[in-house]
């Protein structure tokens, strides 16, 4: 998708978010008596209702056309003696004319996409051109009522629409001048809040995040509608984690997850992904599970453990190691008992494996095997958990077999009897904790009889050997 397009499409969604009269604190505490998520839906359903009957109220066609012949008329009238009813006349007619324009590029779009029907169907001619929105009737309107009338009170409104207009024809430089001379000229309007939410998607899309905070930073709540609110506000956490300030993003992050869940942001359009960049902030810091965890202690959260597992997964990903040991080890300390500690664990693991620290790696798996398996605390807190159930034994049964051959490789490595007697311990525990996985029975089986061998116990090593010899793995 080509940049033009983008903006066109983002104007688009601005233009349904910021279209209509601009919401006021008092027509948010209607309704007192309800919750306030309660409210916030009324008032969106209301806002909707208004905007849906305006439209289909709105006149088309023929009727459009007489009304605009009439102001027609009218602004001849003005061309002998100015007013404030002909800067009115002007308002109205930009307005009419950016309807006329827009009514004419929908049947433009829908005989082009009729046409292409055909062309694609029979493959004859040349294909259709697709059409171009030309609103330049309402953008003269507009421009010719800033020159004329410099004071007229509804002169923010024209500035927003002109704006939007040219957002909507690919015109992006020239919208966000005319957006930034709606800040200027027009500090005191409602519609400035708007003009800053608009100037700061252009900047993020740009990635100015300097220019984008600085214009998030400017926007009234009561002057803009709750849906564009709520963007906002998340995307000012996105901005402060993008400059690098990671402990105003959580911040923003936590107070937009809080918002979302008291239901004042009734769409909870980016709960999740707020959730995830206070992770990958707190994941950023230098102790991030120890500032998290302060965090927390001051703003208690019920994911609170979420957020501290999550911060070593993200080190981990990115292959901080060292970051994501600390990480790991600091969550399975503050929640021992989570449902993803066996996974954690797991992670931690690897991590040491990637380290070559394979002594600390095979204690991480002796924990995770003795920790985690049926009859442990763990099992006991998690045991509705059934997916996270599957997994811890799906990491046990591997997290076995790998400490039988870490301790049989040292055996062999520095001939040590105990070292032996613990791969053999380990094997027999994998024997009886899954006695359906013919393979690795067989394998295992066979590095038994190799250290039976070793220890000189022909009789047992024969038997296992024979084990080996008689089994058929094609059933």
């Amino acid at each position: 998708m080509g940049k033009s397009l983008r903006y066109v499409l983002m104007a688009v969604v601005l233009g349904t978010f910021l279209s209509g009269s601009v919401f006021t604190v008092s027509a948010q505490k209607k309704g007192q008596q309800k919750s306030r998520a309660e409210v916030q839906a009324e008032i969106e359903r209301l806002e909707k209702q208004k905007r849906d009957q305006a439209e289909r109220n709105r006149p088309t066609g023929a009727d459009l056309a007489a009304i605009v012949a009439r102001y027609e008329k009218l602004l001849e009238q003005c061309a002998v003696r100015k007013s404030d009813r002909c800067a009115d006349v002007m308002y109205t007619l930009g307005a009419l004319y950016y309807d006329q324009g827009r009514d004419e590029f929908v049947a433009a779009s829908e005989r082009y996409s009729k046409e292409f029907e055909q062309f694609e169907r029979t493959g004859r001619g040349t294909p259709p051109v697709s059409p171009k929105p030309d609103y330049s009737k309402s953008l003269k309107m507009y421009w010719q009522l800033t020159r004329e009338y410099p004071n007229f009170p509804k002169l923010p409104e024209a500035f927003n629409q002109m704006g939007t207009t040219y957002l909507l024809e690919g015109h992006v430089d020239t919208a966000r001048i005319i957006w930034e001379q709606l800040v200027q000229r027009f500090p005191n309007s409602p519609r400035v809040s708007g003009a800053h939410f608009r100037l700061a998607d252009l900047a993020f899309m740009e990635t100015n995040y300097n220019k984008a905070y600085d214009h998030l930073k400017r926007i009234k709540r009561n002057e803009i509608d709750p849906m564009s609110w709520e963007m906002a506000h998340y995307r000012r956490g996105e901005c402060a984690y993008y400059l690098g300030d990671f402990d105003r993003a959580v911040e923003y992050f936590h107070n937009y997850i809080v918002e979302c869940d008291k239901g004042n942001y009734t769409r909870r359009q980016f709960r999740e992904m707020a959730l995830e960049y206070m992770v990958i902030s707190f994941s950023e810091m230098d102790d991030g599970v120890g500032e998290a965890t302060k965090f927390f202690r001051k703003n208690p959260r019920p994911y609170e453990a979420h957020v501290i597992y999550a911060i070593g997964a993200k080190n981990r990903e990115r292959a901080q190691w060292d970051a994501a040991i600390g990480a790991i080890e600091g969550a399975l300390k503050r929640f021992p008992l989570y449902k993803d500690a066996p996974i954690a664990r797991q992670h931690l693991i690897e991590c040491f494996v990637v380290k070559k620290e394979h002594q600390r790696a095979n204690d991480e798996r002796e924990r995770l095997v003795d920790d985690y398996g049926q009859g442990s605390k763990w099992f006991q807190a998690n045991s509705n958990e059934r997916a996270v159930i599957d997994i811890s034994r799906a990491s046990i049964k591997r997290a076995i077999g790998d400490i039988a051959l870490f301790y049989h490789g040292e055996a062999q490595r520095r001939k040590d009897r105990s070292l032996y007697d613990k791969a053999m311990k380990r094997y027999n525990e994998f024997f009886q904790k899954f006695p359906d996985d013919k393979w690795r029975t067989f394998e295992f089986k066979y590095n038994i009889a190799e250290i039976y061998s070793a220890l000189g116990d022909c009789e047992k090593a024969a038997e296992n050997y024979n084990y080996v010899a008689m089994q058929d793995l094609n059933t």
